[in-house]
């Protein structure tokens, strides 16, 4: 992000846009949706310990799971999105950050999850996010794509 972030605060009555100093991402996601329709993120991935700790959060994931995936930035993955329902029924979030020093660590954990088979990655319109990935040496296989339809 830049030195000065672009946050809209969305409440009941109003939109409104503000300046502000560089924020982190997780603080800049409070303002991005609803409270009712926001799912906060569980685990920033940005540093040895919180990729350790995503680690164990991944490995409850097996064959039929389903990960929704999305990533963000213009032509290179900056921050890679993840979404799934854990053993107990409740949703978890985890975001990789790609602009941080662990991004050597995170790409091949991140191949582990995007090249198993056997797990399902959801995507709206996954040819970009598909580009973006193998750029980092990423492939994703079992792909479900929304934008194509059921």
């Amino acid at each position: 992000f830049s030195e000065t972030e672009m946050k809209v605060l969305i409440d009941s009555r109003s939109v409104q846009t503000l300046e502000s100093p560089t924020v982190g991402f997780c603080e800049f996601l409070e303002y991005v949706r609803p409270d009712d329709l926001y799912i906060p993120p569980h685990l920033f991935v940005n540093c040895p310990d919180t990729l350790a700790q995503a680690k164990k959060i991944f490995e409850s994931l097996g064959e039929g799971d389903v990960v929704g995936v999305d990533t963000e930035g213009n032509e290179h993955v900056e921050l890679l999105q993840t979404c799934f329902t854990d053993d107990q029924g409740e949703s978890k979030v985890i975001l990789f950050d790609f602009l941080s020093a662990a991004k050597p660590l995170i790409t091949p954990f991140l191949r582990t999850i995007m090249e198993d088979e056997t797990i399902t990655k959801v995507l709206h319109d996954a040819t970009q996010d598909s580009k973006k990935l193998v750029k980092v040496g990423v492939q994703m296989r079992t792909v479900f794509d929304s934008s194509v339809g059921f």
